[in-house]
């Protein structure tokens, strides 16, 4: 059966900026880190902008401070040990405006916002991958999959059946500056939550069959190694990177041949093979974010009123929203605060 593609492209996307971060900012940021420890969640950052952000109080391995919002998360350290802003873009972003356009954004971001005058973005880690439908990768398969990575790992879980066993759900191969992952996207999208990438498959999942990913981790050690010191070099190499990719690991058709690596290419991995990377969008992600954000609040709203209602003996809605409004109106009186200003604030957080 022949493969079909749902989807390909760009994942994760990490990248530095050398440069020089203004004083004043930092003092400004670290202000808003030791609020947000104080209050133990995150505080909104006013830009100019008006990219809805808000400052972690922890930060991220050498980086002191971290900032989030839904397109990248930013870190920005003082010293000189690492580069001084470390950015990573959502998978979400990537496919929202494209990984080329994203990139960008996020770079200009930085000249407007954290430091004048950078020097390029320099990727630190990109995954390239591909959904698929029309092979079950099965645990036999680890015979046929010869690569020159080491570390190889199976993965299982419990099936949903009692006394049914495990059920394979991926592949790790390699470590460190390059890894290929094959796994099953449609498990791990249910673990996740992140089903906004059904509409990036759309009517391409033609079969109910579970949806299994290929892709290829390649940090900045490989990077460097094809000598992609820059984003627009990167992004003028992802062809190469998938092939470099599908030679590194490939699955193959048993033979007599001791040696494996003289096997035969399956027809799957060719067919993966020719696979031409071109920029994707997927233009109703945003609109589906939005729309998943706000189911939950409303489920959380269904949940406070109709309790509200229970304890207060209401049994109609219309009644029920009146006496809430004036509880909360009368709460947040005493709290020295308003609904109005609550609501801005609350606007700077949708992230």
């Amino acid at each position: 059966m022949p493969l079909s593609v749902l989807s390909h492209g760009v994942d994760s996307l990490y990248v530095s900026f050398k440069g020089r971060l203004e004083q004043g900012l930092l003092e400004a940021i670290e202000r808003l880190r030791a609020e947000a420890q104080a209050r133990s969640k995150p505080v909104p950052l006013a830009l100019e902008d008006a990219r809805p952000m808000v400052v972690l109080p922890h930060g991220w391995t050498f980086y002191r401070y971290a900032l989030h919002s839904t397109d990248f998360d930013l870190f920005l350290a003082a010293g000189e040990h690492v580069p001084p802003v470390y950015v990573r873009l959502s998978s979400f972003f990537l496919h929202a405006a494209g990984a080329e356009a994203a990139a960008a954004d996020a770079e200009l971001f930085v000249r407007r916002n954290v430091m004048p005058g950078p020097q390029p973005a320099r990727p630190s880690r990109v995954d390239v991958y591909a959904d698929f439908q029309g092979w079950l990768p099965e645990p036999d398969d680890l015979k046929r999959l010869v690569t020159r990575g080491v570390r190889n790992h199976l993965f299982y879980e419990p099936t949903e059946e009692a006394h049914a066993g495990l059920r394979l759900t991926g592949f790790r191969f390699g470590k460190d500056q390059l890894v290929g992952r094959l796994y099953d996207k449609t498990r791990e999208l249910q673990v996740s939550g992140k089903d906004w990438l059904l509409d990036v498959w759309g009517a391409r999942r033609g079969t109910d069959e579970p949806v299994w990913r290929l892709e290829f981790q390649f940090r900045r050690e490989a990077l460097a190694g094809f000598h992609l010191d820059n984003v627009a070099e990167l992004f003028a190499s992802l062809q190469d990177l998938w092939r470099y990719g599908l030679d590194w690991l490939s699955l193959r058709e048993p033979s007599f041949d001791r040696q494996r690596s003289h096997w035969r290419v399956a027809e799957e991995w060719k067919e993966l093979a020719e696979i031409e990377f071109r920029p994707q969008l997927a233009g109703v992600l945003r609109r589906r974010l939005r729309d998943h954000q706000e189911l939950l609040v409303v489920r959380a709203l269904a949940g406070c009123l109709t309790s509200y209602a229970a304890l207060r003996g209401v049994w109609d809605l219309a009644p029920a929203q009146e006496l809430a409004a004036r509880a909360v109106e009368a709460y947040l009186e005493q709290q020295g605060r308003s609904f109005p200003k609550v609501v801005a604030e609350k606007r700077l957080q949708l992230v």
